[in-house]
């Protein structure tokens, strides 16, 4: 919006369709020049190439991206990273990690970010697996040694966690250290104690 702004006149139509590709033909419609897409797999791109209309797909998911489609993909890794060093930083010893509920791609490449930093420290994580049940996660959680660092994929599995923390009596942060990812105002103020979170660029 703000390069359009700048260098325009552009017509922006903003599609919030359930399925993207009809926003995709509606955009063809419209007489689209271009296309700025998140998420889409190889449907999406088919459609958004049909009339030779260029695309942008932010975390589009296609084994090889089709000519004139640029995807853009979040290091998913380096976000394990970074949690895995904000705890390092500030001395815990003990790690878990809780995904999302489903075995999403990005949840587990998070993972698998945070266990190879923690890795090269000497250090291992517990990780909660994917698609599991809230009772599974309620004993998971019981189970971890006080002063245990964990890691949730995301801002609304750290808020699960905080909500069952709260219901087993378990302290945060003295007992238990959370870090989610998105930094969702609502959810991290909303929580007691607020919820520190990774703050992403995109």
């Amino acid at each position: 919006v703000d390069f359009a702004n700048a260098n325009g006149p552009w017509q922006l139509f903003l599609v919030t369709e359930d399925d993207p590709r009809n926003g995709l033909r509606q955009a063809r419609i419209w007489g689209a020049t271009g296309v700025i897409a998140m998420d889409g797999g190889d449907a999406c791109a088919r459609e958004a190439l049909k009339g030779g209309v260029p695309a942008v797909v932010f975390n589009g998911r296609f084994r090889t991206p089709p000519p004139h489609i640029v995807v853009l993909r979040r290091d998913q890794e380096n976000v394990g990273r970074t949690a895995a060093e904000y705890f390092l930083e500030r001395g815990y010893r003990d790690f878990a990690f809780v995904g999302t509920a489903e075995a999403d791609d990005w949840s587990e490449l998070r993972r698998k970010g945070f266990a190879d930093r923690l890795r090269k420290a000497g250090r291992t994580a517990a990780a909660f697996p994917s698609g599991s049940g809230i009772a599974a996660l309620r004993r998971f959680l019981g189970s971890l040694p006080d002063g245990t660092a964990l890691f949730a994929a995301n801002d609304p599995v750290a808020q699960r966690v905080l909500g069952l923390c709260l219901e087993l009596g378990i302290t945060v942060p003295e007992r238990l250290a959370v870090l989610g990812v998105d930094d969702d105002r609502v959810i991290c103020e909303a929580m007691t104690p607020q919820l520190s979170s990774i703050s992403l660029d995109g």
